[in-house]
């Protein structure tokens, strides 16, 4: 069995930390900018849930394609 490299050391992996952390970012940024009255209006909160639901299939699509990517590698050591 080989030693897997930690985490950190994988490029895709940092290039998906960078992107949480700005979807987060921004998503806080609409919030804030977009708050009126302690309301948020329909284009700020559809805005909101479009960055959210990206972030969500974006984070799917990364989670499924490195479990496919182990899976690959791991029958290939056998």
């Amino acid at each position: 069995m080989s030693v897997e490299e930690p985490p950190f050391r994988s490029r895709k992996f940092l290039a998906y930390l960078v992107a949480e952390t700005t979807w987060k970012a921004a998503l806080l940024v609409v919030l804030i900018l977009g708050m009126k009255n302690g309301t948020i209006d329909m284009i700020v909160g559809s805005i909101a849930l479009a960055i959210v639901v990206v972030a969500g299939f974006v984070e799917a699509m990364y989670i499924g394609g490195q479990a496919s990517l182990d899976k690959y590698v791991r029958v290939a050591q056998i």
